[in-house]
C-alpha cells in the first residue's frame, strides 16, 4: 500500500475498509454496519471515504452488477465525495459522517 498513513490507521483499527462491500451503480458503497468514530477508506482503491449517509425510508438502487434491490430504511451508504451530505433537511437520506 502506498498510502502509509491510511495502512497503519488500518493496522490500529482507526479506520475501516468498505471495498469488499457492494455498490450502487453510482459507486456509492453499501455498508453492513456503521461505527462511528473512525474513518473509513477503500484500501484497494487506497482512497478516503468522504460522507456516509443512513437511508431514513426504502430506496430502490441498481447495483454496479446491474442487479435491482430495494434497500431497507436503515441502510447505511458510504462516498468517495461529499454528496450524501446535506445541509438541509432530506426527506430520503441523513448525514451521519462528513471527513
Amino acid at each position: 500500500m502506498q498510502n502509509q498513513s491510511m495502512q497503519r490507521m488500518l493496522e490500529r483499527g482507526d479506520c475501516v475498509d468498505v471495498s469488499a462491500c457492494q455498490r450502487t451503480a453510482t459507486g456509492d458503497y453499501v455498508l453492513e454496519a456503521f461505527v462511528d468514530g473512525v474513518d473509513y477508506c477503500d484500501a484497494v482503491a487506497e482512497v478516503w471515504i468522504w460522507s456516509i449517509g443512513r437511508t431514513l425510508r426504502p430506496l430502490p438502487a441498481v447495483l454496479a452488477d446491474g442487479s435491482r434491490l430495494v434497500l431497507p430504511a436503515g441502510t447505511y451508504l458510504a462516498s468517495r465525495s461529499n454528496h450524501l451530505y446535506s445541509s438541509g433537511e432530506s426527506e430520503t437520506i441523513k448525514c451521519v459522517f462528513l471527513r
